[in-house]
C-alpha cells in the first residue's frame, strides 16, 4: 500500500498498518503539580501522529488514568490499535498467591 502525496510515494508496513506505541511519561514538578507527556507513534508510517504535554494537578496514578482517556479518545476517533503501551508512573497491580493455605 501507498501513501497519497502529490508526487512522493512511500512504502507502509503491511504488517504494521493502523498499530501504534504509546508512551506516557508523568513527572512530579513540585508537592500538587504533574508535568504529563503523551506521545503516539505510528508504526506503519514511521512518524509521531499525536503528542501532548500539560499540567496536572492530580496524583500520579490518577494523571496517568487521565492520559490515558485522551489516548484511547485519540485512537477511537482517528481508527488505530495500540500496540504497545509504555509509563513511567508505577501503578498498582492484583496478584493472587499461589500457595494459598486454608485450615
Amino acid at each position: 500500500m501507498f501513501g497519497i502525496q502529490k508526487g512522493k510515494f512511500e512504502e507502509i508496513d503491511e504488517e504494521a498498518d493502523g498499530k501504534v506505541l504509546v508512551n506516557i511519561q508523568v513527572d512530579r514538578i513540585n508537592r500538587k503539580e504533574r508535568e504529563v507527556q503523551i506521545k503516539v507513534f505510528d508504526r506503519g508510517r514511521e512518524e509521531n501522529v499525536f503528542k501532548a504535554d500539560y499540567v496536572s494537578r492530580q496524583n500520579e496514578a490518577n494523571a496517568h488514568s487521565s492520559a490515558q482517556e485522551i489516548v484511547k479518545r485519540f485512537i477511537r476517533e482517528n481508527d488505530y490499535v495500540i500496540d504497545v503501551e509504555t509509563t513511567n508512573v508505577e501503578l498498582p497491580t492484583i496478584q493472587t498467591l499461589t500457595n494459598k493455605r486454608s485450615r
